[in-house]
């Protein structure tokens, strides 16, 4: 028979085992292998894809810092894209690190949040400077721990108030209080002083032309100034010797207005209306007046009120001719024989006139004219 050798049975059998093993294994070790790679790859792509974001996508900055003996309010704005989660801060009195930790955030995009590191213990003299670093952040589909990748720094301003004993309570307004600030300061929020306060220096804005002080609904009742003070815009109003003076001239006003010669002042219980000629300037047309009036006094025609005041209360003499013009509207009037445009008059006392209003046709050569000068 053929297969009586046994021996060379197995030796083949064996080695047919042996193959299909190593084949098997082979298979195996591929498939794990490419599995492993796989996995480590994913994981490098994310480890560098937060790295990335961390370095290039997180942009923040400490807007504000202030810091009290016991207690520093940090104020961060988020400026970029990606929301943060968490900050770590450390506080260094000049290079020295005396404290560090970490606070919650909700800092999405372009949002701004106040942080309070409390329980501090922080001499007047000490020089405060705030580290803020993104320690944990939301790309949208990963959070990601960034340490110390990224950071913004900031010199807080010292804010010291000090009581009086026995005086007021915890927290609430501050019935009163003495305070030293050596050099520039600043509150987070309104704080109500009930008693005097006195500043040995300039009160300065921290931008020009920007806020006001009082307002519509809360002004102040009294302002004492010194007599070279009170600057509008470009222009000074000053005090010399109980004069009032608009960039060093006097202010001309009131019962004060001084009226050239040959003019009355028109005035009642301190109430000025301007000063009105004595006699007449001139005759002529409407408009040959008020030029006349212009150029000469830098006046205008005296309205029929004001020269009407003028005859009955001041004695100014009376129009040469029946009437004379006023500083009334023109208008045009329409008659059968043709159309006229009118300006307004006052008459004279004359016959049963009695200095009422009327109108002529403005080119009138014989109307009589008098000029006023307006407070």
């Amino acid at each position: 028979m053929f297969f009586n050798n046994k021996k060379g049975i197995s030796a083949l059998i064996s080695t047919i085992l042996i193959v299909g093993f190593t084949i098997a294994m082979a298979v195996v070790v591929m498939v794990w292998g490419r599995d492993l790679i796989g996995s480590t790859q994913s994981d490098i792509q994310d480890r560098v894809q937060g790295e990335l974001s961390c370095s290039a996508d997180v942009a923040f900055s400490v807007k504000s810092c202030e810091c009290s003996d016991t207690e520093c309010l940090i104020q961060v704005a988020n400026d970029g894209d990606i929301a943060i989660k968490e900050i770590a801060y450390r506080l260094y009195d000049s290079s020295s690190l005396f404290d560090s930790g970490t606070k919650s955030a909700s800092l999405d995009s372009w949002k701004v949040e106040d942080f309070l590191i409390d329980s501090l213990e922080m001499s007047p003299d000490m020089k405060v400077r705030v580290e803020v670093y993104s320690s944990i952040i939301d790309n949208g589909y990963q959070i990601l721990s960034c340490k110390d990748s990224i950071k913004s720094s900031f010199i807080c301003e010292r804010v010291g108030v000090v009581q009086e004993p026995g005086i007021g309570d915890c927290c609430g307004d501050f019935w009163d209080f003495r305070a030293l600030f050596d050099g520039f300061f600043s509150l987070g929020s309104s704080v109500l002083i009930k008693t005097g306060m006195k500043i040995s220096g300039d009160i300065l804005p921290s931008e020009s032309n920007v806020y006001s002080l009082g307002s519509s609904d809360k002004v102040w009742k009294d302002l004492y100034l010194g007599p070279d003070s009170l600057y509008l815009g470009e222009n000074k109003l000053s005090n010399s010797e109980g004069e009032l003076l608009w960039d060093g001239e006097p202010i001309k006003g009131g019962s004060d207005l001084d009226c050239p010669e040959g003019f009355t002042k028109l005035e009642k219980n301190e109430r000025v209306l301007g000063c009105i000629q004595n006699n007449q300037e001139g005759t002529g047309p409407c408009q040959t007046a008020i030029l006349d009036c212009w150029n000469t006094y830098g006046a205008r025609l005296p309205s029929y009120s004001e020269a009407y005041i003028g005859f009955m209360n001041y004695g100014i003499s009376e129009p040469s001719y029946y009437y004379e013009w006023t500083d009334s509207a023109s208008y045009m009037y329409e008659s059968p024989s043709g159309s006229y445009y009118m300006c307004g008059i006052i008459y004279s006392d004359y016959s049963n006139y009695n200095r009422k209003p009327g109108s002529t046709t403005y080119t009138q050569t014989r109307t009589s004219y008098r000029c006023f000068i307006e407070k």
